[in-house]
């Protein structure tokens, strides 16, 4: 049985804003995060909706540019197939942003290129 802390910490976790973030003093850090993707439409069939794990090294190179090298695993049910299949990505990410301090939105543009495999 679930410990009834559990719930309320993740979410303040979840909703809690970080204390520090990345920036000239700081210029590396590791996120993760869970993404939720679809792996139905863009191989021409219905919403399958699936969900993957990403864990990212990041490393601030400029003021205001950043580099990403993110690994994504997850679980689908792809097209054709009828038990779940591992997908696996790894993607390099160059990200421009507004790092000032009293920033209280952070806009940024983002590109990238990565390798998908599926078993």
């Amino acid at each position: 049985m679930m410990k009834l802390w559990f719930p309320p910490l993740i979410a303040l976790m979840l909703l809690s804003a970080p204390l520090i973030s990345q920036n000239q003093t700081f210029k590396n850090a590791i996120h993760a995060k869970i993404n939720v993707v679809d792996y139905g439409i863009p191989s021409g069939n219905d919403f399958k909706m699936g969900q993957n794990f990403e864990l990212a090294y990041l490393r601030n190179i400029a003021r205001g540019v950043n580099i990403g090298v993110p690994l994504k695993l997850g679980l689908a049910t792809l097209p054709g197939e009828s038990n779940h299949s591992t997908i696996m990505s790894l993607d390099f990410t160059v990200r421009l942003e507004n790092m000032k301090d009293d920033a209280k939105a952070v806009p940024f543009l983002f590109a990238g290129a990565g390798i998908v495999t599926g078993k």
